[in-house]
């Protein structure tokens, strides 16, 4: 299913993200074109907007990136955090370049996230891995 041509049941423009929730209850937050970069309070909002839509239960999360934003150091750790992983079931991070995979690849190796994170290409593929994880 393209991420484009999905239904949306709810939408929140929370700069630096478009978050939207499908009706398979995955949640897209998608970084905004232009954005330089993304800090820890912008991650605790996205944080509260799963934890909102997901009526406090583990959601899944397809998150999109872009090669020109950069994450603080801060927000890096925060997201790898247990309170940040609080109200999610896992991670797919969607790359479209060599740089954003290498990125994000580092970031997981690093960063080591709580809930279990994979990088796809493909948002199909992202969607299959996430609906195959059980539910808590």
């Amino acid at each position: 299913m393209n991420v484009s041509t999905t239904p949306v049941l709810k939408e929140r423009y929370l700069p630096p993200f478009e978050m939207l929730l499908r009706p398979d209850n995955i949640i897209v937050a998608k970084v905004l074109p232009g954005t330089k970069h993304i800090d820890k309070d912008s991650l605790v909002s996205l944080r509260e907007t799963v934890k909102d839509w997901g009526g406090g239960k583990r959601m899944r999360v397809i998150i999109h990136i872009h090669s020109f934003t950069l994450i603080t150091n801060e927000a890096k750790h925060y997201s790898a955090s247990e309170e940040a992983g609080e109200f999610t079931l896992a991670n797919a991070l969607i790359v479209n370049s060599t740089a954003e995979r290498i990125a994000s690849n580092f970031y997981i190796l690093f960063t080591k996230p709580v809930r279990p994170t994979k990088i796809f290409s493909n948002v199909n593929q992202a969607v299959d891995w996430l609906m195959s994880l059980k539910d808590d």
